[in-house]
């Protein structure tokens, strides 16, 4: 019986995906997990890996798409999955035999719970087992008091989380798991921590999406948008009255996405001028293609 399903995307991972199978392969509840993995645009060498190990694991679905976001992608394996749990595993780190078997048994005592975390190493060198340890609580009051969720990098929920908020948010290109928690947060959904070490986060320098020098603009674009709607910054001295009816929810659907985000009232301008800034980059590009038209148009009549 499946219960776990873990998600993963590979683009470009020639570097980590052995490795990453061997160590999937060290669960000590493989029986009970499944590996949902989407290969982007996969070279010929990455599909001769996948291929052999294919023969090894017993529940794989491999995917093979051409290039598209890393939230697209997670979105689409969920939804191919069979795991009551899902747990993302980014190829170039690496999990701890017992963190899959740890994370369900937590939530299974647990049924109010439906995220769970734990600690971790930050490392620099893939393979090293020594570095800053993470006591990820993933729960943090900032300075106005408000709840933010503090992204790990190990972590499990409930695949009925999204029957509840929706899915990752594919418009962000770097932040959207750290968004898609937020949400659950501000919903009212509640984590809870093994207090056990799961694994090992590589933080190796301008490697993997999250971590280049190149997305740190787009990395605080990005988090402002999540400030924005979570955190009430634009309503917070407006709208005093929604913010003291916090039962009352409604469905936004987002621009850009295909499915509806599930946020409380009290935050529809702060959802509405967060999603405006999506549609800056498109706006401008708009822009530059009528100005380049019209100068063509003037310039042949």
């Amino acid at each position: 019986m499946i219960k776990i399903s873990v998600i993963t995307s590979v683009y470009k991972g020639i570097e980590y995906i052995e490795s990453f199978f061997c160590n999937f392969l060290q669960i000590d509840n493989i029986s009970e997990v499944e590996l949902v993995m989407v290969l982007n645009e996969p070279t010929r060498e990455e599909i001769n890996i996948v291929t052999e190990y294919k023969k090894r694991i017993s529940h794989f679905i491999v995917i093979e798409v051409n290039r598209e976001s890393l939230y697209a992608s997670w979105n689409r394996a969920i939804k191919l999955s069979h795991g009551k749990y899902l747990a993302m595993w980014s190829i170039d780190d690496c999990r701890t035999p017992e963190s899959l078997s740890a994370q369900s048994n937590i939530l299974d005592k647990n049924p109010t719970y439906l995220i769970a975390t734990g600690n971790y190493y930050k490392i620099f060198k893939y393979g090293d087992t020594k570095g800053f340890l993470k006591k990820d609580s993933a729960l943090k009051k900032d300075v106005n008091g408000y709840t933010q969720f503090r992204n790990g990098c190990f972590l499990m929920w409930k695949k009925e989380l999204h029957d509840y908020i929706g899915y990752f948010d594919e418009q962000f290109k770097i932040s959207g798991d750290s968004e898609f928690y937020m949400r659950a947060m501000y919903n009212g959904y509640k984590v809870v921590s093994t207090n056990s070490l799961l694994g090992y986060f590589l933080r190796e320098s301008n490697k993997g999406l999250s971590k280049q020098k190149s997305k740190e603009k787009e990395r605080a674009w990005e988090h402002q948008i999540i400030s924005m709607r979570y955190e009430k910054i634009f309503i917070f001295n407006i709208i005093n009255y929604y913010r003291t009816n916090k039962i009352k929810k409604t469905h936004i659907l987002n621009f850009g996405i295909y499915h509806s985000i599930r946020i409380r009232k009290s935050n529809l301008l702060s959802l509405l001028l967060s999603t405006i800034l999506f549609w800056f980059p498109d706006l401008k590009k708009k822009l530059v293609e009528c100005l380049f038209c019209y100068r063509k148009y003037m310039s042949c009549s």
